[in-house]
């Protein structure tokens, strides 16, 4: 995890939360997660707790609202001061829809990234039950934020021990 003292992202840095709330406690706990990562850090950047929140409504539709992010207007600048944090959860069920679902939304969002050299945190659950992913939301929340803002900084050249 980050120390405070050691952030040292530009000024021009900032944050979008893509979600997909079909299941909406538990990605409301993930967004929870986000943002207390983004408090903590609030203390020293009041820049990072004004991230543009953007909703679809599935996760299946995750990777594609990533693709249109970047080639839209909300394009990150040449200086790569853009993060997304990406929200989400995909439930098994009876039937393999839920690998489908799992393989297209994890392979789409890394194509998308990846192509875009964009730091992303990816914050997709994908679990048994709603319990387990509650129980796994906050947490997985918080490492997105962080995962993101790793990214962040090695895209803008800052390293850290």
């Amino acid at each position: 995890m980050f120390e405070i003292d050691d952030i040292g992202l530009n000024e021009e840095s900032r944050f979008i939360i893509l979600r997909a709330p079909y299941y909406k406690d538990i990605v409301a706990e993930l967004e929870k997660g986000v943002r207390q990562a983004m408090r903590e850090l609030q203390k020293e950047k009041d820049f990072i707790e004004d991230a543009k929140t953007i909703s679809v409504s599935g996760a299946l539709e995750l990777p594609f609202a990533l693709s249109m992010i970047m080639d839209n207007e909300f394009h990150y600048t040449e200086e790569g001061n853009l993060g997304v944090i990406v929200l989400g959860c995909v439930l098994r069920g009876e039937t393999e829809h839920f690998s489908l679902i799992c393989r297209e939304v994890f392979s789409g969002l890394q194509r998308v990234a990846i192509k875009h050299s964009l730091p992303l945190g990816t914050g997709v659950l994908a679990c048994d039950s709603e319990a387990q992913a509650k129980t796994r939301a906050e947490k997985l929340g918080r490492q997105a934020f962080f995962a993101c803002l790793d990214l962040l900084m090695l895209r803008q050249g800052f390293e850290r021990e």
